[in-house]
C-alpha cells in the first residue's frame, strides 16, 4: 500500500471543511431558490460536459506521455493514461502539488526514482497555468474584463520567475534548498537527476509542444463550462464562459489553498452577479461547475488509484 502523506482523519477534515463551506455559499444565497434551481437544471447537458471532460483529461494524459518519453519513461498509452487519471484523485491540494503521488506509482510499478520523475509534476502544472493565462489574454481581445487583466498580469510574472528559476543552474539550486524544508516533498527532492529532468523537460522544442497540447486541452473545456451555464439558462458565450471561470480559477489557485476552494467560487459567483445575473441561479451554477469539474475529476482519480493498489 502507498503511504500517502494525508492521514485519514485530516482528509475527513479537509472534507468537512469544504462541505461546510459549500453550505455557507448555499444559506447565503438562498437554499430554497437555489433547490429549485437545480431541479430545473437541465441535466441532459450532462451527457455532453461529462465526455468532454473526459476528452480534456486524455489530451493532458498524451502531454504527459511526451514529457515521460523525453525523461526516457516509455509507458503504453493505456498504462500513461492511468497514471494520469490516477493524478487527478489529488486535485484539491495547492497548486495540485498532490500530482507527486505519480511519483509514488512510477516509482512502485515501473522503477522510476523520484528525483527523476517530481519535475514532471512541476512542469505539468507550469503548463496548466500558462495555458490558462494565454487562454485569458486571448479573451481579453473579445471580452474585457478589468479583473482578467490584472490576474494575467500577475500570473505572467510569477510564470515568468518560475521558468527563470528552474532554467537558471544556481536558481534552481537555491529553489531546491528552500522547497527541501517543505515537509510535504523534501524527501522527494533529489539532485543531479531531478536537475536533468527538469532541463529535459523545459528545452524549448517540449516547452512549445506541451504549451499547444495544454491550449488545445483546457480550450475543449470551456465547451463544459459553456454547457453547464446553458443548463441553468445563463446566456453566457464560449468566450465570456471561459474567460470568467478561467479568472476565477486562477484567483483560487494565486490563494494556494487547495484546489482554491472558497476564493474560486466565490469569486466566479462575484464575476456573474456583475454580469447581471441573480445570486442564487450563478450560485446553483457554480457548485455544479465544480462538481463536474474539479470533484468528477477528483473521484475518477480515486477510482484509477485505488485499481492500481489493487495490482
Amino acid at each position: 500500500m502507498i503511504k500517502l502523506n494525508f492521514t485519514k482523519y485530516k482528509t475527513l477534515y479537509v472534507v468537512f471543511g469544504i462541505v461546510c463551506l459549500y453550505i455557507g455559499f448555499v444559506l447565503f444565497s438562498d437554499v430554497a431558490k437555489i433547490s429549485e434551481h437545480f431541479l430545473d437544471m437541465n441535466f441532459i447537458f450532462l451527457l455532453i460536459i461529462i465526455p468532454i471532460e473526459i476528452c480534456s483529461f486524455f489530451i493532458r494524459s498524451i502531454r504527459q506521455k511526451i514529457l515521460l518519453n523525453q525523461i526516457g519513461i516509455n509507458l503504453s498509452f493505456v498504462t500513461n493514461f492511468k497514471i494520469y487519471v490516477a493524478g487527478l484523485s489529488m486535485t484539491v491540494t495547492p497548486g495540485g502539488s498532490g500530482g507527486i503521488i505519480k511519483s509514488h506509482f512510477l516509482k512502485k510499478f515501473f522503477n522510476h526514482s523520484n528525483s527523476k520523475t517530481l519535475p514532471l509534476v512541476l512542469i505539468e502544472r507550469f503548463h496548466d497555468f500558462l495555458a490558462v493565462v494565454t487562454i485569458i489574454s486571448l479573451s481579453l481581445i473579445f471580452s474585457y474584463i478589468w479583473q482578467s487583466l490584472v490576474l494575467v498580469c500577475v500570473a505572467s510574472i510569477f510564470l515568468m520567475i518560475f521558468y527563470l528559476i528552474i532554467r537558471k543552474n544556481f536558481l534552481l539550486e537555491n529553489f531546491l534548498r528552500k522547497i527541501k524544508k517543505i515537509k510535504l516533498i523534501s524527501k522527494y527532492v533529489p539532485t543531479v537527476e531531478f536537475n536533468d529532468s527538469i532541463m529535459k523537460l523545459t528545452n524549448l522544442k517540449i516547452t512549445l509542444k506541451s504549451w499547444l497540447i495544454s491550449i488545445i486541452s483546457w480550450s475543449i473545456e470551456i465547451i463544459s463550462f459553456y454547457y453547464v451555464f446553458q443548463a441553468f439558462g445563463l446566456d453566457l458565450n464560449l468566450i465570456e464562459s471561459g474567460q470568467l471561470v478561467y479568472t476565477s480559477i486562477l484567483i483560487g489557485a494565486l490563494s494556494f489553498l487547495p484546489g482554491g476552494i472558497g476564493f474560486t467560487e466565490g469569486s466566479l459567483i462575484a464575476l456573474l452577479v456583475e454580469f447581471g445575473y441573480e445570486l442564487s441561479i450563478v450560485t446553483a451554477a457554480v457548485l455544479m461547475l465544480r462538481i463536474v469539474t474539479v470533484w468528477f475529476a477528483t473521484s475518477l482519480g480515486f477510482v484509477f488509484t485505488r485499481s492500481f493498489l489493487k495490482n
